[in-house]
């Protein structure tokens, strides 16, 4: 999805960064827009995220979303509140902004997703990236997410990982 936002514009760029930092760290939509410049420490690897319930974590950033989060900084207007993700103006932007430009840009590649289907996306890739194929590191796995995402084990359990209908069809289907 964010490959169809145009990232020769200021917007486009902004966009794109809003949709990595859900896709690819986790963060929720109020999280991104809330941002600070001071919440990034790039070089050690992290940023620093405020979130629900009032709670603290820090979120592991590397590959490709920390070239995204260096790019924008390079390139963002000069941000007059201290917020990552700004206007063309350097004013932060509000979740319902950030919002109705996710739902414009999806309903523009024909996709039907959510800002929190993009959370779901990531605690999917994260734990089967944390496995690697082996059921044995579940644990390990859940205990991950819940560090980067700041969910407790019992919610990842289950609204995440809830078996989808048709993964159980297709395997009715072969047994």
């Amino acid at each position: 999805l964010a490959a169809e936002e145009n990232e020769s514009t200021l917007i486009g760029m902004r966009d794109s960064l809003i949709f990595f930092l859900m896709s690819n760290a986790g963060l929720r939509i109020s999280e991104v827009v809330d941002l600070r410049l001071s919440d990034l420490h790039l070089d050690d690897g992290y940023i620093h995220v405020f979130g629900k319930g009032q709670k603290h974590r820090n979120v592991n950033v590397g590959g490709r979303l920390a070239v995204k989060i260096s790019t924008w900084l390079s390139r963002m207007p000069v941000s007059i509140e201290g917020t990552l993700v700004t206007d063309e103006k350097g004013r932060c932007i509000g979740r319902e902004q950030a919002w109705r430009r996710f739902a414009a840009i999806a309903e523009n590649a024909g996709v039907k997703t959510t800002p929190h289907a993009m959370r779901h996306t990531f605690v999917l890739r994260y734990m089967d990236a944390m496995m690697a194929g082996d059921a044995g590191k579940l644990p390990a796995a859940i205990d991950a997410v819940c560090q980067q995402t700041g969910d407790r084990p019992e919610v990842i359990l289950a609204y995440y990982t809830r078996a989808r209908e048709s993964d159980m069809r297709a395997v009715a289907e072969v047994m």
